[in-house]
């Protein structure tokens, strides 16, 4: 067996799913606003919630993740929706970076999804970029970045390991338009599904 992210496993861990999260590493979290957007538009047009709900399941499974995977994604979207709205607002002033460049502490918006919603996701998927040791352009504690090498096809060479390596981390927390961008349209959506993130919680 290979160790592929600390934790227990959960409906997220297996290849496919790994897989997935390396193929859309970077770019998640614009898919997932899409799927946000998409779940406001059909609310709008006065689809039935339960068509919406697996409209949003089926958005995430088009990206790669497996049927389980997409529930609990689903519901980690409409969680933080839900639970940081404030915190996540694109007019805060901490929304153009996700860390600050002096301390390199989170910003409000995430340390409120790590505190609120994070460990659910981990409970139940089981695997998440961080704890799977992927980089991402959010700044992480060393000691809560596992130095894994990632291959959802282990001895078959399908990737590359070094691709996914941690690397030292940088003297400047991380910052860019796009993550600005980016940032600011997901806490769009969490506004549009704030409404409706207890209801699904319930299901």
């Amino acid at each position: 067996a290979t160790v592929s992210h600390y934790g227990g496993c959960g409906v997220c861990s297996n290849a496919q799913d790994t897989a997935t999260l390396l193929e859309h590493n970077g770019d998640l979290e614009e898919l997932s606003y899409l799927c946000g957007v998409d779940f406001n538009l059909q609310r709008q047009e006065g689809l039935e919630s339960t068509t919406i709900f697996q409209n949003t399941i089926q958005c995430f499974e088009n990206m790669g993740f497996t049927s389980m995977c997409s529930v609990i994604r689903t519901q980690y979207l409409l969680a933080n929706a839900g639970a940081c709205r404030i915190q996540c607002a694109a007019d805060q002033p901490w929304a153009v970076t996700p860390n600050d460049p002096d301390t390199c502490e989170k910003n409000p918006c995430i340390q409120c999804t790590d505190t609120a919603t994070l460990q659910a996701l981990r409970a139940f998927a089981g695997r998440e970029q961080t704890v799977s040791g992927i980089i991402t352009n959010i700044a992480q504690p060393c000691d809560q970045f596992p130095p894994l090498n990632l291959d959802p096809c282990p001895g078959t060479g399908a990737l590359d390991d070094s691709t996914y390596a941690p690397s030292s981390p940088p003297n400047e927390a991380p910052s860019s338009s796009g993550f600005y961008l980016c940032h600011a349209r997901i806490a769009t959506a969490f506004t549009f599904l704030l409404s409706f993130g207890a209801v699904w919680l319930q299901l």
